[in-house]
């Protein structure tokens, strides 16, 4: 089933619901493989696939363990049993995943950026 919705063969029989047009349109723009659909998205893809190569994220698995390691240590530092938003944890993990395999960033440098972006989304 999920070969027949991201096949390209198909793609026309699918449509994106309107939230991803009112939600994230405005922040991301028209032109991103989110919101856009036929050709458009298309382009995107095509642009977007070699990054998503075996050898790609092959290459990128020491820097997701490792940021994985650090959140999950952040758990712990107290027996203090607080609740933990897990959505806000696993979107400030994928940021910092692709911040630092991409960017170079550390996980110190965008602690705000990561609030920011999940209090939009």
């Amino acid at each position: 089933m999920i070969a027949d919705i991201v096949g390209r063969s198909h793609a026309h029989d699918y449509v994106k619901p309107n939230v991803f047009i009112n939600v994230f349109k405005p922040l991301i723009g028209s032109h991103n493989l989110l919101v856009c659909e036929g050709q458009e998205h298309e382009r995107a893809r095509k642009m977007l696939n070699p990054a998503f190569h075996f050898m790609n994220l092959k290459s990128m698995i020491s820097i997701m363990v490792h940021e994985a390691i650090k959140v999950i240590d952040s758990f712990y530092p107290s027996s203090d049993s607080k609740s933990i938003d897990l959505h806000m944890e696993l979107s400030n993990l994928m940021l910092s995943i692709i911040m630092s395999s991409e960017f170079g960033q550390t996980s110190s440098t965008q602690s705000n950026f990561n609030r920011t972006i999940y209090q939009t989304t």
